[in-house]
């Protein structure tokens, strides 16, 4: 049976949201969660999350959630920082907070992750999958200097909606969807699983 060459250095979920308001072209909320069965700064969660305010550089929240800081740090700044709307937030200057994580889902439907933490109650839910299909990317960017590359495995699933509650309030935004692309429904909400990522081998 043939393999893929390289180092696996992630498996397992990584459901990413954005929120936007109407009138706006920028999100108003960005979070990307993972959940890790296996890497080498071992398993658990990590929940990376921006909401902004109507206050310029003053955002309503700004966090690294994880129940395990090695992980949560090289997640955050490894991978993260990268991501589209995620760059340019200093994530490498924001402190980890120790949280506690639980996870509610039907993976053919909808999938809500709840974090507390001493100060804060986050509440995600990711709702209304449209599609499956797996992915393969090749030759992201990664590293903390963007050094890297990885190919990334992954089963991405589109969701026409999706929620933030930060202690008990809403963020004013919503899912943006074009589910009308022949192709493949574009959402900037989707469940992701069996996500695996691979490093190159020298």
């Amino acid at each position: 049976m043939p393999s893929i060459q390289g180092r696996i250095i992630f498996c397992g979920e990584n459901p990413e949201m954005k929120l936007y308001r109407p009138d706006h072209e920028q999100p108003v909320a960005v979070a990307s969660y993972w959940r890790c069965t296996f890497s080498p700064h071992g398993i658990g969660n990590a929940l990376v999350i921006w909401a902004g305010s109507d206050t310029p550089d003053a955002p309503l929240l700004q966090g690294i959630y994880t129940d395990n800081f090695e992980l949560g740090r090289w997640l955050a700044d490894t991978f993260v920082q990268h991501f589209d709307d995620f760059q340019g937030r200093g994530w490498p200057q924001i402190q980890l907070t120790q949280a506690r994580f639980i996870q509610e889902m039907d993976s053919r439907r909808y999938q809500r992750v709840v974090a507390y933490s001493a100060t804060d109650h986050l509440v995600l839910t990711w709702d209304e999958a449209s599609a499956q299909r797996l992915f393969h990317v090749p030759q992201l960017t990664t590293g903390l200097h963007g050094e890297t590359k990885h190919d990334v495995y992954t089963v991405i699933c589109p969701c026409k909606s999706g929620s933030m509650v930060i202690n008990g309030q809403a963020v004013e935004g919503q899912v943006r969807s074009n589910l009308y692309d022949p192709n493949w429904p574009r959402c900037t909400a989707f469940m992701a699983f069996s996500e695996t990522w691979v490093e190159p081998l020298p």
